[in-house]
């Protein structure tokens, strides 16, 4: 088939550059943030709030202990002892929750 022959759609190069363009660019301020990673959207809030939380439940002076420790370890930024604080929760939160999944495969030798 020559190629004077071949169908047109009707469109012509330019307008479809300009289309392809539309999908490539964000429609708007949602389509922004999500374009963003997990980590940045989601995972870094709930750290904060979680670090916020240990801050709020734990003596000063615990804390400052812990930063402490931080500087001695070479680790001295305040995100550290955040980070810290935020893995310590969720280590003690865990442990409830490992302890009933293995719980629950385990049979009483007592009958009732």
């Amino acid at each position: 088939m020559p190629l004077s022959s071949r169908p047109t759609s009707g469109i012509s190069v330019r307008a479809a550059r300009a289309r392809l363009a539309d999908y490539e660019a964000p429609a708007d301020q949602r389509d922004v943030e999500l374009t963003e990673p997990l980590s940045t959207r989601v995972l870094e809030p709930m750290a904060v709030f979680i670090a916020g939380l240990a801050r709020a439940a734990l003596p000063n002076e615990y804390v400052e202990k812990i930063q402490k420790k931080l500087v001695v370890a070479g680790r001295g930024q305040p995100e550290e002892a955040d980070r810290f604080l935020v893995f310590h929760v969720l280590s003690v939160a865990a442990v409830p929750i490992s302890g009933t999944s293995q719980g629950s495969t385990h049979r009483s030798a007592v009958s009732i």
